[in-house]
């Protein structure tokens, strides 16, 4: 009788430890599905623009961008967190083919629904009495000057006494080193299409320069560049060279390489744009003479970076400059002088080969 009693009590405990187990692993999986989906749904939503200040923001949308280009766009301007989260937002929706390029007038407190059913519209025309004006990447600051001169805005002199005396809060610039007093906005105006109010100062124009180049160096190039220890003024250097060498985009991690590879190998820069910049002048081909120009701009007479930037570098040189291209080349030859195709080569004996092929005397 104690044995039947003993057998029943195991039963009916062994089952609810069963349908306890069960529970368990059910709950578990619940959480685990829960869990997941929330991480899914905090990675594809977006930021919540509303409570944010009223800003007025003008975007370009190149006329080949897709949903995700347009995303990235809308990130640099920090109207979305997630580029991600855009395009699968106007995938859904069945709107990322819609998107109209040209210039669009968007708030910096509108959802990403209320973007979107802009960017459908037709472009936005800039009032009559704005003016708009495009600066290209690679020029320098006086070169900037001089274009803006030649719209009648003010004077060259004026713009670049703006440059050296003009007061800027922003931390980069704290970090300029000392002795570039009237050199230290070059390589931070940075090369976009901007609008301005009617008779334009140099104030007008170079704070927002000032303010895209702040916002186009976002917390992922920081840390990159933190990564590499190199200061934002190496990254703004290197940039400025990358910018003035490579015409082909595609080359810029390359030669971004060759530079990472010739500073960690202690070899001298020897790059000739760093001579254009000291002589100022185009010139199609140096002489030897010109190599041996004094300045500690002079990457062929000084080791390391030069003392400061050479030109004012776009998004991609900028990013080149904090992503090399995981190479062991230390040369590279114009072999393509209509395209600026490179030739680059770890070894110095295929580098002297190629200068006699492609005829380049450095």
């Amino acid at each position: 009788m104690l044995k039947k009693v003993i057998n029943i009590v195991s039963f009916i405990t062994g089952g609810l430890l069963n349908i306890g187990v069960v529970l368990l692993t059910l709950f578990l999986v619940y959480m685990g599905i829960t869990r997941g989906f929330e991480n899914g749904k905090l990675f594809f939503t977006d930021q919540d623009n509303t409570k944010r200040a009223s800003e007025d923001i003008i975007i370009h949308i190149p006329e080949d961008a897709d949903a995700k280009d347009i995303g990235l766009i809308l990130k640099a301007h920090d109207l979305t967190s997630n580029e991600w989260a855009f395009y699968l937002q106007a995938r859904l929706n069945g709107t990322y083919n819609l998107f109209r390029p040209g210039d669009h007038l968007l708030n910096a407190n509108m959802t990403v629904n209320e973007i979107m059913e802009i960017l459908q519209k037709s472009q936005y025309s800039l009032p009559e009495d704005e003016l708009k004006i495009t600066i290209v990447e690679g020029l320098t600051n006086k070169q900037i000057a001089e274009f803006l001169a030649s719209k009648g805005y003010f004077t060259a002199k004026e713009f670049l006494d703006e440059c050296a005396d003009g007061e800027y809060d922003y931390p980069f610039l704290q970090n300029v080193p000392e002795g570039r007093d009237e050199k230290r906005l070059e390589g931070y105006l940075f090369p976009d299409t901007y609008n301005l109010p009617p008779n334009p100062t140099p104030r007008d124009v170079i704070s927002r320069m000032l303010k895209r180049f702040d916002d186009v160096m976002t917390d992922e190039l920081r840390l990159k560049a933190e990564n590499l220890n190199m200061t934002i003024d190496e990254v703004v250097i290197m940039a400025s060279i990358i910018e003035k060498e490579i015409k082909v985009p595609g080359e810029r991690p390359l030669c971004s390489a060759v530079i990472h590879n010739r500073l960690e190998a202690g070899q001298k820069l020897e790059m000739c744009s760093t001579i254009l910049y000291v002589l100022d002048k185009r010139k199609d081909r140096l002489f030897d003479s010109d190599l041996q120009v004094v300045s500690p701009y002079n990457t062929y007479i000084n080791a390391g970076l030069p003392v400061g930037p050479i030109s004012n570098p776009g998004a991609a040189a900028l990013t080149a400059a904090v992503n090399p291209a995981n190479e062991s080349y230390l040369y590279f030859v114009v072999r393509d002088e209509e395209t600026g195709e490179h030739f680059f080569t770890a070894s110095y004996d295929d580098f002297l080969t190629a200068k006699a092929l492609y005829n380049q005397k450095y």
